[in-house]
């Protein structure tokens, strides 16, 4: 799911404050001449703060509860207390979302319409309306895939971006328990060199107290109820959406850095099917046949861009992989194109990963196939040394001669 990570910005621009506004015949209006005693009493049982007033049939004109009503006259109507509404701090009713909540934490509330003709309110109860909870839940959503997914890079434990049926066993099944694995793991002993994902987080301001609060609040989302039932009041509704908004930001920076991920790729260790390492402890040395070249290439197609597929899902890659080797091999460099299947893996042999071995290619083709499949990195192999290749030459990370022997 992380992958679609870019999509909210499309939510964000899709979602209008028509889809959350109170509009149309929703809108209710008081008379001028209204008794203010009964305007309150109306409004303390709708839980209104605003409400526009109508004065000859001209909708021009507003009420504010906590600044005009809290004390008045007997007999006294609302003619006495209502303010002009002026149109030129109308919010349009195609403002996105984003708009919506800048325009509530710098004012309490606004009015929606164009030039003269008012359309609508936003109020703080606007956003417990079915469209905002939709919002929030998918960045909610979002916040936890992408900790699945780091949680996986800094583990090197392969974790979905979201829990299913025909996801790796031993997943963490809710948000809660993502969090209780980041601190679970976070509470190892590590080597100096690798740092962990709560200390990675705590970078940028995140904790995993933040966190658990966004899960209870996307369970309360997923059950139907909605942000209201924790903001207290605007402050604090907008301070939790830029948390959320932190967050996300947070992720989406550790997942683009890579720092974990280009260590992990750095610790691969490659195995043959018949168990013989070419990277690792006890190497071998590698195969005559496969060395026409300089080197060789180390290709999968499973996991694209660090997501963790189905076993199934992954067989069904790999076996188009294998189309692919065996077309070109029939076809190309006068039969010196040639392949092996191999596995590349972490040390501790949790993360494991079908590849195939091909020689007789350069590494511009190595690249071209691995990006096919979406994958962001390959090896590239001689007798003395491995080197991590990025598919994408613009990624920020130094090649370096690694020895094959660890």
């Amino acid at each position: 799911m992380f992958r679609y990570f870019k999509d909210l910005e499309k939510l964000a621009d899709a979602l209008h404050v028509e889809h959350f506004a109170t509009m149309g015949e929703e809108l209710q209006y008081v008379d001028s001449q209204d008794p203010t005693v009964e305007v309150l009493a109306r409004m303390k049982a709708n839980d209104f703060n605003i409400v526009p007033v109508k004065k000859d049939g001209e909708k021009s004109f507003f009420i504010d509860r906590e600044k005009d009503l809290k004390a008045h006259a007997e007999g006294e109507t609302i003619a006495s207390r209502m303010k002009p509404i002026d149109p030129s701090k109308f919010v349009g009713k195609d403002a996105s979302i984003k708009d919506a909540l800048k325009e509530l934490g710098e004012r309490g509330w606004f009015f929606v319409g164009t030039g003269n003709d008012l359309q609508g309110i936003v109020t703080l109860e606007d956003f417990g309306r079915p469209a905002v909870s939709f919002y929030l839940l998918a960045k909610l959503l979002m916040i936890e895939s992408g900790l699945r997914r780091l949680l996986g890079t800094y583990t090197n434990i392969p974790t979905t971006d979201s829990p299913s049926k025909d996801g790796v066993d031993g997943d963490p099944k809710y948000f809660k328990d993502v969090i209780k694995k980041i601190k679970e793991y976070s509470d190892k002993p590590k080597e100096i060199s690798i740092s962990n994902l709560r200390d990675d987080l705590k970078k940028y301001d995140v904790t995993l107290e933040h966190l658990g609060s966004m899960a209870a609040l996307r369970d309360e989302l997923a059950h139907g109820r909605n942000i209201l039932s924790f903001a207290k009041d605007i402050k604090d509704l907008i301070k939790r959406n830029e948390k959320i908004n932190n967050v996300l930001a947070a992720i989406s920076k550790l997942d683009d850095y890579r720092e974990q991920l280009w260590k992990a790729y750095e610790g691969t260790h490659i195995v043959t099917l018949k168990e013989e390492f070419w990277v690792g402890s006890n190497i071998v040395d590698l195969p005559l046949d496969l060395l026409s070249s300089p080197a060789i290439y180390i290709i999968s197609a499973a996991n694209p861009s660090g997501e963790v597929l189905s076993e199934d899902k992954n067989k069904i890659r790999t076996n188009a992989l294998l189309d692919i080797l065996n077309s070109r091999c029939s076809k190309n460099n006068d039969g010196k194109w040639e392949y092996e299947e191999v596995v590349g893996q972490s040390p501790d042999g949790n993360w494991k990963q079908n590849s195939f071995a091909v020689g007789g290619i350069g590494i511009n083709e190595a690249r071209e196939l691995a990006e096919m499949f979406g994958q962001r990195a390959v090896f590239e192999l001689d007798q003395d040394y491995i080197r991590v290749i990025p598919t994408n030459p613009k990624d920020q990370y130094e090649v370096k001669d690694l020895p094959r022997k660890r």
